[in-house]
């Protein structure tokens, strides 16, 4: 299935709809109760963060099995945006208890 690309002034704030992990033809939702950090980038290393840790949530809302990432005076520039996702999983075979797990993606 093919995504068209979406063109945004670099300077305009938006929405965007994301999911935990986007592997081909499948979407993935965000775990219950799991801390993540998404991180988006453009070109010249400039990042924009949405986040959860606990129940707090920085830059983003749930929307079902979905996320709406809220870019509001991002300070991106111009460019591809790319998307990386950091999940802190539980898993006591870990030394401090936690697995960390990234997915890369782009978003479309």
């Amino acid at each position: 299935m093919a995504t068209e690309t979406r063109h945004i002034n670099y300077k305009s704030d938006f929405v965007s709809v994301s999911a935990s992990a986007t592997l081909p033809a499948k979407i993935v939702p965000l775990p219950d109760g799991v801390d993540f950090v998404l991180t988006y980038t453009v070109k010249h290393g400039h990042t924009f963060t949405a986040s959860r840790s606990g129940d707090a949530y920085k830059n983003c809302l749930p929307d079902g099995d979905a996320l709406l990432v809220i870019f509001k005076d991002h300070g991106l520039c111009e460019g591809t945006l790319r998307r990386e996702l950091h999940l802190q999983l539980i898993n006591d075979l870990m030394p401090d208890g936690l697995q960390n797990v990234y997915y890369p993606a782009d978003p479309a």
